[in-house]
């Protein structure tokens, strides 16, 4: 990947994670607790590169968010999710070996077993189809 293409994927990241707050439901905000997210990518296969790629950019700004990391914040001061009480970001990774099926049944899996509260990733339109189905199935962003 490009630095160029690199740069946009996290800024993407980092614009996607840090507006996760305002799509988490209010039973969320009642306690400070970990705000599981689930995030699709291929991991393996031809497309893993861009996978590992996004989860290191993923993992990068939940380390922010969380306070973890020592960086200049433009969007807040770290320390979690701070309309939710602190809460902090928690990434579950999903590897779609960027199959359409296999990231339908991965994005299925995380909502009903892993109890994400959103999902986010993907990299081909093929695999963000499926993805989006399951997540109108749930009403899960």
């Amino acid at each position: 990947m490009t630095g160029f293409g690199l740069r946009r994927l996290l800024g993407a990241a980092i614009l996607g994670l840090s507006g996760l707050g305002a799509f988490v439901t209010p039973r969320a905000v009642a306690a400070p607790r970990d705000i599981l997210i689930g995030a699709v990518y291929p991991l393996s296969g031809s497309a893993a590169a861009i996978g590992h790629d996004a989860e290191i950019a993923l993992e990068t700004e939940a380390a922010i968010i969380n306070g973890h990391h020592h960086a200049p914040m433009l969007l807040g001061q770290g320390g979690g999710l701070p309309a939710l009480g602190g809460a902090k970001v928690k990434l579950v990774f999903a590897d779609s070996q960027n199959n359409p099926q296999i990231a339908s049944s991965e994005a299925q899996r995380l909502i009903t077993e892993d109890h994400v509260v959103a999902i986010i990733g993907s990299y081909t339109s093929a695999t963000a189809v499926t993805i989006s189905q399951i997540c109108d199935r749930y009403q899960v962003p």
